[in-house]
């Protein structure tokens, strides 16, 4: 097997990974910046019953996604993630050997969206170089990246300049970036953090590594670029944030001491 790619969390693999191992392969031929991340069965990892990444697909709702969701319950599944905040999520097409769907996730920080029509699916060969011309040639890469920026510009433009460093419930940080910038800026090559699959929050590539020492120095470049930071011990799902600040108008000139406003001279 392959080293990690730069985005991938430690999961465990033992299971078939064949799937796994064409993502891997995709992320690839994709370019330098995309890296694979393998999901168990939902049924081996969730009391639930589903992946929780799952809940993140875009178009989850009905169509060849939803069908597939229903009938490979059982099936492996796995995440390419890139440093924009862009994430996209494979899973086995039922009843068609050898092909696999590529679905967009919500972009990073997102968890509900208005308007934007969600970017249709792709069914793909297991071939990486087929399957990532696939991709192109389709036009599925850039619509779900067009769609990605047109949810940014509805949902998130109110917070657009904040970033929340929250903790996970086992205390570990999460960071909710609202902007690709933010996103680029913290999630660079060889940053210490990376896209969680499941939420699509920033968290340590290593668990183990100084949690303080991080959110210093990641709080500090981001606010080198004017973004508004706030350290928080909640789950950053559970700090509402706040509308822009704008500066108020002065207050009305009051009466000269020693005087009831309803003098006059």
């Amino acid at each position: 097997m392959t080293s990690p790619g730069p985005n991938r969390p430690t999961e465990d693999t033992t299971k078939d990974t064949s799937l796994f191992l064409f993502a891997q392969q995709l992320a690839t031929r994709l370019g330098p910046a995309w890296a694979a991340s393998a999901r168990q069965s939902p049924h081996t990892t969730s009391t639930v019953g589903w992946d929780l990444a799952e809940k993140r697909c875009w178009d989850r709702e009905e169509g060849v996604v939803s069908r597939a969701l229903r009938r490979a319950v059982d099936s492996e599944r796995a995440v390419l993630t890139h440093p924009h905040g862009f994430q996209l999520y494979l899973m086995e097409r039922p009843g068609r050997a050898r092909q696999t769907l590529v679905a967009g996730l919500l972009p990073a920080g997102i968890r509900e969206f208005g308007s934007v029509q969600a970017p249709a699916a792709i069914s793909v060969l297991r071939d990486p170089a087929r399957a990532a011309a696939t991709m192109r040639s389709r036009g599925f890469l850039p619509r779900y990246r067009l769609a990605a920026a047109r949810v940014s510009r509805e949902t998130r433009f109110k917070g657009v300049h904040q970033v929340m460093f929250g903790q996970d419930f086992d205390g570990s940080p999460l960071v909710n970036v609202l902007s690709q910038h933010a996103a680029r800026l913290l999630l660079h090559v060889d940053s210490p953090w990376l896209l969680d699959p499941e939420s699509g929050l920033c968290r340590p590539r290593d668990p183990a590594s100084d949690a303080g020492e991080l959110v210093r120095s990641a709080g500090a470049l981001l606010q080198s670029y004017g973004y508004r930071v706030t350290v928080t011990s909640a789950h950053p799902w559970d700090h509402a944030l706040q509308p822009p600040t704008r500066p108020l108008p002065p207050p009305a000139p009051g009466p000269p001491p020693g005087r009831s406003a309803g003098q006059t001279r």
